[in-house]
Parts: C-alpha cells; sequence; structure tokens
C-alpha cells in the first residue's frame, strides 16, 4: 500500500522536471515559428517603385534634356541569429534608384518599399571622385494624404511629398510622387530638373 501511494510521488516530481525543460523549448519554438512568417510585397506596394522603366527624362535649367537611368530589384530581409532565436525579419522589399549627373557628381536617389510597413524611405547621398557621401533620408507615410499639388510644364501631380529646405548643401527641394519618384529637385547650385511625361 506504501509503494503505491509513493509511485505517483515520483511520478508526479519526474513530470516537472520535464515541464521546466519542455516548456522553454515550446515557448522558443513558438516565437521562432512566429518570426519566421515572411511578409510579402503586394501589388499596390509595387506601385510606389518605377517598375517597368530602365531611364526617364528631366529637363534641366528648362532647356536641356537628360536621360537618367533606372535600377528596380527585389529582395528578401535575411536573419541574423541572436542566442539561438532569429533577430530582424525576412520581409520582402523592393527600390527604385536613379542616378542624376549633376557637375561632377552623381546624385543618387533610392525609394524603398518595404512589405508590412506603412512607411516609405527616400534616401539620397552622392558619389564624388569614387567616394559615396550619404546626405539624408525621408522618411513618408504611404497612407497620408499631402494635398500638396506640384504642376509642371507638361503635368499636374497631386498628393505629393515636399522636402524644402534652402540652406542644404547639396539639395534644397525635391518632390515625390507615388509611381513616378522625384518629378521636381533643385540642387544647392539652382540646377532644376524637372520629370518629363513619359506615360
Amino acid at each position: 500500500m506504501l509503494s503505491l501511494l509513493l509511485v505517483p510521488i515520483k511520478t508526479k516530481g519526474v513530470d516537472k522536471k520535464i515541464l521546466i525543460w519542455i516548456l522553454p523549448m515550446t515557448f522558443s519554438f513558438l516565437i521562432y515559428s512566429c518570426t519566421i512568417i515572411s511578409c510579402n510585397l503586394n501589388k499596390e506596394d509595387k506601385t510606389w517603385l518605377i517598375e517597368e522603366k530602365d531611364s526617364i527624362y528631366y529637363l534641366r535649367n528648362q532647356t536641356d534634356t537628360v536621360a537618367v537611368d533606372v535600377n528596380t530589384s527585389f529582395g528578401k530581409g535575411e536573419y541574423e541569429w541572436l542566442y539561438g532565436l532569429p533577430n530582424g525579419d525576412n520581409d520582402e522589399y523592393g527600390y527604385s534608384e536613379i542616378k542624376i549627373p549633376i557637375s561632377d557628381t552623381i546624385h543618387f536617389f533610392r525609394y524603398l518599399i518595404k512589405s508590412c510597413s506603412a512607411i516609405i524611405r527616400i534616401e539620397s547621398y552622392s558619389k564624388y571622385d569614387n567616394k559615396t557621401v550619404d546626405v539624408f533620408r525621408y522618411y513618408a507615410n504611404k497612407d497620408s494624404l499631402t494635398d500638396f499639388k506640384f504642376i509642371s510644364s507638361e503635368k499636374e501631380y497631386e498628393n505629393c511629398f515636399h522636402f524644402s529646405n534652402p540652406e542644404d548643401t547639396v539639395i534644397r527641394e525635391f518632390i515625390f510622387v507615388k509611381g513616378y519618384g522625384i518629378v521636381k529637385f533643385l540642387s544647392n547650385e539652382n540646377d532644376l530638373y524637372e520629370l518629363l511625361s513619359n506615360d
């Protein structure tokens, strides 16, 4: 009778020890399972990029037509593993990049969109004597309505994102529009670039 009473006590003790090991492992597995689910770009995300063009054209200082290369790429983030668990995300992203020649400098604009993110990031940097200089990053909410309009010599744009800083040493002003990218760009040397309509 005594031995029958002792058996459940030992088994119960063993169960507790097993639970001490199983619960953290289960918890870690659940976290891992949730974090490895990637987020994919949808059709709406891609409309922020210049996906189907290899080049676009700008009117410089209202006289010269300048061809600008467009590079659009897509990819997927990769985890950094920290203490055996994934850190970061593996969501899809896409970006369009243009290169505008200004005097002896090439100025880059990159529009970066990420799946499951409400933000579009506009990066700007310059390349001079094979050296890349990071100028700034501009963040815009994809769902925001700016009510800002821009009328070029050929087209009227609505819901524009506008940056202006007359004291900036590289960029004094730019206007960004969904699906078109930079439609106006004013350098610190007062070189004006306006996108020519090529719909």
